[in-house]
C-alpha cells in the first residue's frame, strides 16, 4: 500500500466493550497500521467492517463477531444489519508493511462481474487495508459463478 496515504489518515478510537469471553476489546474507525497491530494483538489477524455509505472502516479483534461490533458502532437510527449490501465484512492479516484482506464474510453467490462491482464500491478501503491484492487474486477466472466463500484463501 502507499505509505504516503497511510500517513495522511485520520484515525480515531471508536469504542470498546467487554466481549463474550469477558475480555475488553477496542474498536477503531479508519485505523492506522499501529492501531491495527494493537487490535490484532499477537494473532496478526483482525476483523473489519466497511460502510460504503459513510466511507468508514471499523477494525476489531478477530474473536469479536461482526454483528456485535456493528451493533456497537452504528448510529442508533441506522436500521442496516452487518450483512447489508452497503456493508462489507471480512478479515485482514498483517503482511508487513500493510494489512492484507484475507477473506470476506458473506454467503452471497456472485459472478465475476458482480464481484468486480462489489470491489469498485469498496475500493476506497485500500487506504486502510489492502483489498486490491485480494481482488486481483480472486478475479482471474471471469464469468464462473462462485460463492464469496470460494474466493477465500
Amino acid at each position: 500500500m502507499r505509505a504516503r496515504h497511510i500517513q495522511a489518515l485520520i484515525e480515531e478510537y471508536e469504542c470498546g466493550f467487554v466481549g463474550a469471553m469477558g475480555k475488553y476489546y477496542e474498536v477503531f474507525v479508519n485505523p492506522s497500521p499501529k492501531e491495527c497491530r494493537a487490535v490484532a494483538k499477537t494473532n496478526r489477524t483482525l476483523r473489519f467492517i466497511a460502510d460504503s455509505k459513510t466511507k468508514k472502516i471499523y477494525v476489531s479483534h478477530w474473536m469479536q463477531l461482526h454483528v456485535d461490533v456493528w451493533d456497537r458502532v452504528k448510529d442508533e437510527n441506522d436500521r442496516r444489519g452487518a450483512y447489508d449490501p452497503s456493508i462489507l465484512t471480512g478479515y485482514a492479516e498483517e503482511d508487513q508493511p500493510v494489512w492484507r484482506v484475507s477473506s470476506l464474510s458473506s454467503g452471497l453467490k456472485m459472478t465475476h462481474t458482480q464481484f468486480c462491482k462489489l470491489y469498485r464500491r469498496f475500493e476506497w478501503i485500500n487506504r486502510y487495508l489492502d483489498l486490491e491484492q485480494f481482488h486481483q487474486s480472486h478475479c482471474s477466472k471471469g464469468g464462473k459463478r462462485r460463492s464469496i466463500k470460494d474466493l477465500q484463501d
